[in-house]
């Protein structure tokens, strides 16, 4: 009998260990599929992390306006007109602010200006009636502290992009008159005594150095010049540093990083309501006055439009936008709508030459959607009296023109610098 039990317990246990090689093989399997990041992180892990290992972020300092701005064609056609003036306002730390209709490339130069000429991070905030000061300066959440993105470029340096800004309720508006007011400060420094000096080590101590100020001695000062690139130059004993603060929601004091700039953009000028862009709300011109002398009207970038966006549904485009406009309608055409019209139309010449399977079409290119469809898709969206429109019309009626083959060859060519059939660059 015991023999037996000695049986059963030896294929128990390798059964067991079956499993167990079984289940290890499926966790490991699984975990090789997931990849971890903050955004699948809980705050309290992150918050652990941080508190491990220090993060330095090198941001490059751009002192002069890059040649290729007035040099290259293909910056000349990235970033409109304006683009020196503003690249100026915020090397200086003045606040800008972008406006116009709606699908005119703000936010996306917004982001070019941060990434392509400062070399900064963005950190973007879409502002909306729902944007708290959680958003902005930060707050406990049910998962924890959340770091806003006002308070992350002012303390890690980068680009505020404060999206929409018009539509933000002005009464959270005013969390960021202090900082866009300290924009272009910087530390201010000092002569200092000994006895300040003392004074400010126990302050330390005991407030955790939640101060907005240091006083160093000479030593410390000089160490701080070589560290921070500083131009100010004060001949004591003891030094004295003022910080240019704000404080983040958790009652914390953050020094500003020398590289934080902010960029607002939305429709209006945020002094008056307009009917055409619904949930913009008239800030208080406290808020406004921190980006005067700094307003860029952003309008269609023509030259873009020429570069991007094939010759027909171009046409097409801006027949409906001059009506469009005459009419100051809600709806527009937008860059973001050209290249919809654009992208299909290339699809159906690419099909037409036979070239389509070495792109995106696949089984489907028998029932592909045409230029007809897209623009009427977009036309039955307009009011009734503006579908009716003989321009309107004349401009569905284009849309059904046949593609010539040659013709499409050379402008896909020419847009996209490959060869259709080879796919080698041209």
């Amino acid at each position: 009998m015991s023999n037996y039990k000695d049986i059963i317990q030896e294929i128990d246990a390798e059964i067991l260990g079956a499993k167990e090689a079984l289940i290890k093989k499926a966790i490991k399997e699984e975990l090789s599929k997931y990849q971890f990041n903050e955004s699948n992180l809980s705050p309290t892990l992150i918050s652990l992390f941080m508190q491990t290992k220090s993060m330095t972020i090198p941001i490059p300092e751009v002192k002069k306006m890059p040649i290729s701005i007035s040099g290259s064609a293909d910056l000349e056609v990235l970033f409109p007109k304006e683009t020196p003036s503003i690249y100026s306002d915020l090397m200086v730390g003045n606040n800008v602010y972008l406006y116009g209709k709606a699908g005119t490339g703000k936010t996306t130069l917004a982001k070019n200006i941060a990434r392509v000429l400062l070399k900064r991070p963005s950190f973007v905030v879409n502002c909306n009636q729902f944007t708290s000061p959680i958003n902005l300066i930060g707050g406990q959440t049910i998962e924890g502290y959340k770091q806003g993105g006002l308070s992350l470029a002012w303390e890690k340096g980068g680009v505020l992009i404060l999206d929409e800004l018009p539509k933000l309720d002005p009464n959270t508006a005013g969390l960021l008159n202090e900082a866009l007011a300290s924009s272009a400060d910087d530390e201010r420094v000092m002569a200092s005594t000994a006895e300040e000096h003392d004074e400010y080590l126990e302050r330390m101590s005991e407030e955790d150095a939640n101060l907005d100020y240091e006083v160093l001695t000479r030593e410390q000062y000089l160490k701080y010049v070589a560290e921070n690139e500083s131009v100010t130059q004060v001949d004591a004993d003891f030094v004295k540093i003022v910080f240019v603060t704000i404080t983040d929601g958790s009652g914390r004091k953050l020094r500003k990083n020398k590289y934080f700039c902010v960029i607002g953009t939305g429709n209006t000028d945020m002094k008056q309501v307009n009917a055409n862009f619904s949930g913009n709300n008239r800030q208080d011109y406290s808020l406004v006055d921190r980006f005067a002398g700094s307003f860029y009207l952003i309008e269609y970038d023509k030259v873009l439009e020429d570069k991007l966006i094939y010759d027909l549904p171009l046409e097409i485009s801006r027949m409906i936008r001059d009506v469009l406009d005459q009419g100051d309608y809600i709806e527009s055409i937008s860059l973001r709508t050209m290249l919809n019209f654009s992208r299909v139309y290339e699809q159906v010449g690419l099909k037409e030459i036979d070239a389509n399977e070495k792109l995106r079409i696949s089984e489907y290119k028998d029932q592909i959607k045409t230029l007809n469809d897209a623009v009427d898709s977009f036309i039955k969206t307009l009011p009734n009296a503006v579908q009716s429109n003989p321009t309107i019309q004349q401009a569905l009626v284009l849309s059904t023109k046949d593609i010539i083959q040659q013709e499409f060859i050379q402008e896909f060519e020419e847009k996209r610098g490959i060869n259709p059939f080879t796919l080698e660059v041209i």
